[in-house]
């Protein structure tokens, strides 16, 4: 993974309104979001891991190819 983020509130903003505690990022796209310890687990030596320290996160918006 290129990127993790730990300990924040998490809103997926999906149809459920899920909410979680991690996300991973890999190749600038979201590829999991969940609890701490399982999202911790895509860490390796080249994952730049950022805190967010209970601070919320939503997904961006960007604009692109329509589905």
């Amino acid at each position: 993974m290129e990127r993790v983020l730990l300990g924040g509130n998490v809103l997926t903003l999906d149809q459920h309104n899920t909410k979680a505690e991690a996300v991973a990022v890999d190749h600038g796209r979201i590829a999991a979001t969940g609890a701490n310890a399982e999202i911790a687990k895509c860490v390796d030596p080249e994952t730049k891991v950022v805190h967010l320290a209970g601070r919320t996160l939503l997904p961006g918006f960007t604009a692109g190819q329509p589905a």
